[in-house]
C-alpha cells in the first residue's frame, strides 16, 4: 500500500499528513502521531506496513505551525532543528491538531474505532489525545 499527501485542516490551518488507505475491511483506523523528526521516511514506512494489515493510517504533523514539511532523518543537527519546533509546539495546538484529525476521521470512517499511535514526542501527544472525547 502506498500512501499519499492530504491536508486536514485545523481551522484555517493545512496540516500536511500523510494518508494510506486501506479499505474498508477493518474496524479500527490509526491516527500516528510521529516523533519529533516529523513525518519522515520512516514514519511514512510504518504507516504503509500497518496499512497492509488491513488498518487505514493517518500520520498527522505535530509542527503544522513552524515547520509543515518537516522530514528529518537522525542527526546530531536534525535534532537540534526538530527539538526547536517541539519547543515551539503547545498543548492547545496538540489539542486542536488532534481533534481536527479526529474530526476527518469520523467523517470519513464515521463507524471505525480510532487509535492513536505515538512515538517519542507523539507519544506524549497521544497521551494528550487521551483526554479528548
Amino acid at each position: 500500500m502506498k500512501g499519499q499527501w492530504t491536508n486536514i485542516y485545523s481551522g484555517d490551518l493545512p496540516l500536511r499528513s500523510w494518508w494510506v488507505d486501506s479499505g474498508d475491511e477493518c474496524e479500527y483506523i490509526s491516527i500516528v502521531l510521529p516523533e519529533v523528526f516529523g513525518i519522515n521516511h520512516w514514519i511514512r514506512s510504518f504507516s504503509e506496513k500497518l496499512a497492509k494489515q488491513n488498518v487505514p493510517v493517518l500520520a498527522l504533523p505535530l509542527y503544522g505551525r513552524t515547520a509543515p514539511k518537516l522530514d528529518l532523518a537522525y542527526s546530531e543537527e536534525d535534532l537540534k532543528l526538530s527539538r526547536h519546533h517541539k519547543n515551539l509546539t503547545t498543548s492547545k495546538n496538540i489539542i486542536k491538531d488532534i481533534s481536527a484529525a479526529l474530526n476527518w476521521v469520523k467523517e470519513k470512517y464515521p463507524k471505525k474505532k480510532i487509535s492513536i499511535v505515538g512515538f517519542c514526542f507523539g507519544g506524549h501527544a497521544a497521551v494528550i489525545a487521551s483526554l479528548l472525547k
